[in-house]
This record gives C-alpha cells, sequence and structure tokens, in this order.
C-alpha cells in the first residue's frame, strides 16, 4: 500500500478456530470489519448506518461449512437466518450492481509499477454510483 491513499479492505472477514483442551473442544470465532468500507456500502444500500456490519456479525458463527458441490450453502443458510433477526437489512438484488475498475499503472519504461483498484456500487435505478473505496497494491 501507498501512504495517504484510500484503501479498500474487505467489508467482513472472519474465520473459526477448533481448540482442543483434553477431551472438550472450543469453537473460536474472529470477526475482521471495515468500518469505513461498511458505512460506504450502507449509504450506497439505503440502509441505516451499522447495518453492514451487524449482518455480518449475525452471518458469521451461524455459518457451517458448505460442501464441495455448493461451497455457499452453508452461508446462505446463515444469511437467511440473519435477514430474518435484521429486518433493516435488505440484500441488494437486481437494484444494485457493481463494478471493479483495475489498472495496470507503468512508469516510463512500461515496467508496472503498481495495481490501482476500485469497487463501485451502483444503484440500477437511480444509476447513482458510490465508491466503496479505491486501493493500490505493488506488482
Amino acid at each position: 500500500m501507498l501512504q495517504n491513499e484510500p484503501e479498500l479492505v474487505i467489508l467482513s472477514s472472519w474465520r473459526l478456530r477448533r481448540i482442543q483442551k483434553g477431551r472438550k473442544w472450543k469453537i473460536i470465532g474472529t470477526d475482521v470489519v471495515n468500518p469505513m468500507v461498511s458505512e460506504k456500502i450502507d449509504e450506497a444500500l439505503g440502509l441505516p448506518k451499522g447495518v453492514g456490519v451487524f449482518m455480518g456479525i449475525l452471518n458469521s458463527p451461524g455459518s457451517p461449512a458448505g460442501t464441495p458441490e455448493n461451497k455457499d450453502k452453508g452461508y446462505m443458510a446463515a444469511h437467511k437466518k440473519a435477514n430474518e433477526l435484521d429486518p433493516r437489512h435488505k440484500d441488494p438484488g437486481k437494484e444494485y450492481s457493481s463494478e471493479h475498475i483495475k489498472q495496470n499503472i507503468k512508469n516510463t519504461d512500461g515496467k508496472k509499477l503498481y495495481t490501482q483498484e476500485e469497487l463501485i456500487y451502483i444503484n440500477n435505478k437511480t444509476n447513482v454510483r458510490t465508491s466503496v473505496g479505491r486501493f493500490k497494491t505493488n506488482p
């Protein structure tokens, strides 16, 4: 990352770990959230501030593993339950789409310096475009 540039970090990322102590197992979940990205997505979708983060938290512990045939199966089951728990949340559906802009930035010799990427949410009814974030990666 370059200094003083906005960063795009995934909205919410989580993992589960199993820890064994003797004959007992504990499952510990960790959820990492970027509130700046979440706030932009909430704004783009017309949701109250914080709904996206709350949805990520509700999804995390309830997501059982998917199957090799359907990797999203566990997530979708947890997501459906989370939607029932928080009626403020709405899935983007067909009203929204997204655009991922990726551009290689090169020096005068044609050598790639970095890649600049940006994710944009688009309201398909109003054509309002909201940048969720822009970030740079080294080659």
